[in-house]
């Protein structure tokens, strides 16, 4: 497996997260990145992410996962909140119109 770059990436004034890179071979580089985002339930060192990206890698493509962060945080997922109040989905969020739907049949 090909041992990825370790590296931050700042997120806010105050925060950073973790990322990695997993680069091509030179000779073999491809001249992009693909970035891999975790699940919410594993971070960027699970086998699948560190398998994918290794395997993106030796194709000749570039591969960066990063860790979320609220992983970074030591949460288990995004909707963990640490002594927050719960949302109520009818009471807290903004009312929005419905979106037009256009017929373009006629086009």
């Amino acid at each position: 497996m090909i041992e990825p770059e370790s590296f931050a990436v700042k997120v806010n004034d105050q925060e950073s997260v973790t990322a990695l890179l997993y680069s091509a071979a030179k000779k073999d580089r491809a001249g992009f990145t693909v970035v891999l985002g975790h699940g919410a339930g594993a971070n960027q060192l699970s086998g699948f992410m560190r398998m994918v990206a290794s395997g993106l890698a030796a194709r000749g493509i570039d591969a960066m996962t990063f860790n979320f962060l609220y992983t970074e945080r030591g949460r288990t997922s995004h909707t963990e909140k640490r002594n927050a109040p719960a949302l109520d989905l009818k009471k807290d969020l903004p009312k929005s119109p419905r979106p037009r739907m256009h017929d373009h049949s006629e086009v």
